[in-house]
């Protein structure tokens, strides 16, 4: 290095060592330490951000002293091997522990979590810590989170809770005085058998009662003795259920000739929840939570948060008991010929949330069943609402990997709650378009509505008319919409008045846009960051696609999966003619006719290109696929579904990572699984 260069990169500031590592990969930062001991020092020095995987105790201890200051910590655990355990932690050390942001996550295979206890590893950094994100961890007390005195904003999602740190969460959260960013996602759970109180809940028949009242029920047709012999046969099997507890977490029934998990997740308790937490502005909630629960938090709680400006619900269906219903809650049946399943309904949501929540900016809610007229019209009292997101929940993305079979016997009672579900379904009146009176309605209510997401409803066509003629709108996502009989989405996006003014539009799955429509986007939405027309490949092609092109310059995001028919390498050539330097995201999946062309034109005009997707792409071979090497920013490329050769040529690849798709990641949680 010459003595120019050594002067000009010691005269660097810190602040610009700051700005240029953040925009480095991890291993471009490596690089950078591994220079000269001159570069070493200052990304030591400098260095805002860390991401450890499958850290040793030695490890935490080397990097807490080579650091000078990190503003965010991030560890991952992936493997089980002999890694630290952070429930055994009383601290991180050096640097580690004076993070203002602290991020743990287990991505273990097979659903294993991180058991960070009771959380007294944030002792050091209570006075500074003001990020704190548990994914995938194992929390047994709130001990830990008392001194962090400085939270501001606190992620649990798809953690497991002990009994008491189910029961406790509200009460730590009332030692947190500045927290104002609260998201917690649970997939599955029970509630716990005691309230804050000490008081039970009720439970679920257990199998033993609803054993007895079958055979009380049979009393008079069968001899007794038979009876009292079967019933201490059965008391002998519960007593050998109780005797046998086996060290891999499996509990065995009677009824069951396969094993299940034993229940250990628990639905944490939000009672006081406005009184522990009253400066929330952000509360985020995906959780299964009964009826009650849910009613007692948008009418109860919801008026004690003073600060509330966004609400993020993604409810799941409730399940009710014919023979005893609970008051709080209970466990998810498996297999009850009692349980029926019910579909939240918006109009027994909103009005509580208008009450509770009249200053509320952003309104996200997923889950329902369907959207309605009456549904928009409800959301009046709402004037400062800027965000609204009403998504139906698409049948493909909610299916769960099967369980095992059960036995005859308990398929035979699935089969009949899955009769009842679909009679007391059939008998509510089928769902109506949307139609101008519910989307005035709402396009009259908040006027400063920017951000519309109405994702599988259905339209008719006064309703789209109604919605087209809405002027400050610059984000629309009508994905997988119903569209009416005669009435096109190059009809909508010719008489819509905001096109010019959207950033984010989203079309995936709808059918009816043709070439003209794509050029309609081209030359009128000037302002698009981000697009979706995945799946709208039916009329659309080469042309269409090329007619994006002066979008490129700008957009960030584009989407152009499912367009197998029509969709070449000459297409492709033609919308990336003049480059893409903005370009972040490209999906390219099940586009069969694409070849090494096309991801040549990828690679050549997409620098800026960080995720890729060209699953199922089956013409691309290995000349095309070694093209993608030259692509210095990318971070996730997935080839599913291509040939071997791909998949050989892009091996060692960082960024070649299988994908994880929404309902496996959440397998574990709902099979019960553990360690």
């Amino acid at each position: 290095m010459a003595l120019s260069d050594r002067a000009c990169w010691s005269a660097l500031s810190d602040v610009a060592w700051y700005f240029i590592l953040k925009q480095l990969t991890w291993r471009d930062i490596g690089h950078c330490r591994a220079a000269c001991r001159s570069w070493r020092r200052d990304v030591d020095r400098c260095l805002q951000r860390l991401h450890l995987r499958d850290p040793t105790h030695d490890c935490l201890t080397r990097l807490g002293s080579t650091f000078a200051r990190l503003s965010t910590v991030k560890v991952t655990a992936v493997h089980k091997r002999g890694d630290v355990r952070m429930d055994e932690l009383s601290e991180l050390p050096g640097a580690l522990g004076r993070a203002g942001a602290l991020r743990l996550r287990s991505k273990r295979p097979g659903g294993g979590v991180m058991a960070v206890g009771q959380l007294q590893l944030l002792r050091s950094a209570g006075s500074v810590l003001t990020v704190l994100s548990l994914r995938s961890c194992e929390v047994t007390s709130w001990l830990g989170l008392e001194g962090c005195q400085n939270l501001a904003h606190l992620h649990l999602i798809h953690c497991r809770f002990s009994e008491a740190a189910c029961l406790g969460l509200t009460s730590a959260l009332a030692a947190l005085p500045r927290l104002a960013f609260l998201e917690l996602r649970c997939t599955v759970g029970r509630v716990p058998r005691r309230s804050v109180d000490g008081t039970r809940f009720l439970q679920q028949p257990s199998n033993h009662l609803q054993h007895h009242q079958h055979h009380h029920h049979h009393h008079h047709h069968h001899h007794q003795r038979q009876h009292h012999q079967h019933h201490q046969h059965h008391m002998q099997q519960q007593q050998q259920q109780q005797e046998y507890r086996p060290d891999d977490g499996y509990q065995h029934h009677p009824h069951h000739q396969y094993p299940t998990r034993q229940h250990q997740h628990y639905l944490p308790q939000l009672v006081d929840l406005g009184s522990c937490a009253p400066h929330l502005a952000v509360l985020k909630l995906a959780a299964p939570l009964p009826e009650a629960a849910l009613q007692g938090l948008l009418r109860l709680e919801l008026p004690n948060i003073y600060n509330l400006r966004e609400l993020d619900l993604e409810l799941h269906p409730a399940v009710s008991v014919r023979q005893s219903p609970l008051e709080h809650g209970h466990a998810l049946p498996n297999g009850s010929s009692s349980a029926t399943v019910s579909y939240r309904e918006l109009s027994a949501l909103i009005p509580a949330i208008s009450v509770g929540a009249p200053h509320l900016t952003s309104l996200r809610i997923k889950g329902h069943s369907r959207v309605q007229d009456r549904d928009l019209q409800l959301l009046q009292p709402l004037r400062h609402l800027r965000q609204l997101s009403l998504d139906l929940s698409h049948t493909e993305t909610m299916s769960l990997r099967p369980l095992p079979p059960p036995p005859p016997q308990q398929q035979q009672q699935q089969q009949q709650a899955l009769a009842h579900a679909n009679a007391d379904w059939s008998s509510q009146p089928p769902p109506s378009p949307l139609s101008s009176t519910g989307v005035a309605s709402l396009l009259q209510g908040p006027p400063g509505l920017q951000a519309l997401s109405l994702s599988y409803s259905s339209w008719c066509p006064e309703g789209l008319r109604c919605l087209s003629d809405s002027t400050s709108l610059t984000q629309l996502r009508l994905a997988g919409v119903e569209l009416p009989k005669g009435f096109t989405l190059c009809n909508f996006l010719y008489s819509f008045r905001s096109l010019r003014n959207l950033v984010d539009l989203d079309l995936g799955g709808c059918a009816g846009l043709t070439d003209w429509g794509l050029a309609l986007l081209g030359r009128c939405a000037v302002q698009l960051r981000s697009l979706n027309v995945g799946g709208c490949g039916e009329l659309a092609g080469d042309v269409g696609v090329a007619a994006l092109a002066p979008l490129m310059a700008r957009l960030q995001r584009l989407d152009l999966s499912s367009m197998d028919n029509r969709l070449t390498d000459r297409g492709l050539a033609g919308l990336l003619r003049n480059g893409a330097p903005a370009l972040q995201f490209l999906f390219l999946d099940y586009c069969s006719h694409i070849q090494d062309a096309g991801v040549h034109s990828v690679a050549a005009g997409c620098p800026s290109l960080q995720h890729l997707g060209l699953d199922y792409c089956v013409r691309v071979s290995a000349v095309g696929a070694s093209a993608l090497r030259k692509l210095r920013e990318l971070r996730r490329l997935s080839v599913e579904g291509c040939i071997p050769a791909v998949q050989t040529t892009l091996a060692g690849l960082p960024a070649v990572r299988p994908k994880r798709s929404h309902a496996a990641s959440r397998w574990w949680l709902a099979a019960d699984g553990g360690m």
